[in-house]
């Protein structure tokens, strides 16, 4: 078991809310479902939904937290879960990384809203790199 600030929890149930139980996400597994062929797909995507919503257990599913401290079990499914979320992440954020030095480049006007993307992405990331250390410290 580990243990997680309100911060982490609050950044935790942000990435799981807005990019593993997004509407899109489950619209795909909902098309997966609904078309022929493609059930392998929607099996293959099961698992990360169903390890958010195991995460969500622990946490809490209301938005705003309480408590100061939250403990979380991890087993190697949420392990594996925060690796791979870790490294979407971090890819994700390299990538915007090159956007932000061009926009920055061609004097884009409004790098603001990109700006605070990138804080989330990056408060996420301490996130799952203080599950990770937990984990091997």
């Amino acid at each position: 078991m580990i243990e997680i600030t309100r911060d982490q929890r609050d950044a935790l149930h942000r990435e799981i809310r807005d990019y593993c139980l997004e509407t899109s996400v489950l619209g795909d597994l909902h098309r997966c479902l609904d078309c022929a062929g493609n059930g392998r797909m929607a099996q293959e995507m099961w698992p990360r939904i169903a390890t958010a919503a195991r995460v969500l257990d622990q946490i809490g599913w209301d938005r705003c937290a309480a408590r100061e401290t939250y403990t979380l079990t991890v087993d190697e499914g949420i392990a594996d879960w925060v690796r791979d979320r870790l490294e979407q992440t971090e890819d994700c954020l390299a990538r915007f990384a090159d956007t932000l030095v061009r926009a920055r480049v061609e004097r884009e006007p409004d790098l603001d809203e990109g700006r605070a993307l990138a804080d989330r992405d990056l408060e996420v990331i301490g996130t799952y790199h203080a599950i990770l250390g937990q984990l091997t410290g």
